[in-house]
């Protein structure tokens, strides 16, 4: 019977943001308020904390190994983003992204983020150490997160970041047809140091990025 329950038009549970992490389960509801659709206040209550303290707004976890489905989430960001710059995306272009990828997580230089949003994937972040040098490959983000909020949420947990404390300077490729992305970091303090086919090589100083925080009262200890 409970397998086959559906919701009714008058269940609160039905359009929950918090149904995925109350532990719903209308077999505890039916013993502890006597009906299938009516769940005990504490339910909700454990929901919401759980949101509120673990999920709700923005983070940034380095992923050493990607599952699938989040394998899936970052390539169809970043092809969604490289179609609107007006590359053409081919199907082979999904194997290989997702083949290189696999392989620089194995890499010891190479560090991966996955960027959430109120515990959706949203975008990644891609740095790489190379001759001695802390370089930003990717920062991909989707629509509805793409603005230099969320940009500066990215870049402050860079500096917060232990493995990266050691660098005062932090470079980034942007493609030269991201020109929003260029003005952001152009406004942030990026200075032009190459330019390389499709993409430019950036700078950004740590001094410069904690100067810019502390303008807006922002920690970045």
């Amino acid at each position: 019977m409970i397998k086959n329950l559906n919701f009714k038009n008058t269940d609160q549970c039905k359009n929950c943001k918090y149904i995925s992490l109350c532990r719903y389960c209308p077999g505890k509801f039916k013993m502890s308020t006597g009906s299938l659709h009516i769940p005990p206040q504490w339910f909700c209550d454990l929901g919401k904390a759980v949101y509120n303290n673990f999920i709700k707004g923005y983070c940034m976890i380095r992923k050493k190994y990607l599952k699938d489905f989040e394998l899936q989430e970052a390539y169809n960001i970043i092809s969604s983003n490289m179609s609107k710059l007006g590359f053409v995306i081919k199907k082979e272009d999904e194997v290989i992204w997702k083949e290189n990828i696999v392989n620089r997580l194995k890499v010891e230089n190479c560090f991966f983020y996955l960027v959430y949003q109120n515990g959706k994937i949203c975008g990644f972040v891609e740095i790489v150490i190379s001759n001695d040098k802390l370089i930003v490959s990717e920062i991909q983000l989707n629509d509805k997160v793409k603005n230099t909020r969320v940009l500066l949420k990215i870049l402050k947990t860079l500096l917060q970041d232990n493995n990266f404390k050691s660098f005062n300077d932090v470079y980034f490729y942007i493609n030269n047809k991201n020109l929003k992305s260029i003005k952001t970091f152009t406004h942030l303090g990026g200075i032009l140091k190459e330019q390389k086919g499709n993409s430019s090589l950036y700078c950004l100083n740590r001094n410069n990025m904690v100067n810019y925080f502390k303008k807006f009262n922002i920690s970045v200890n």
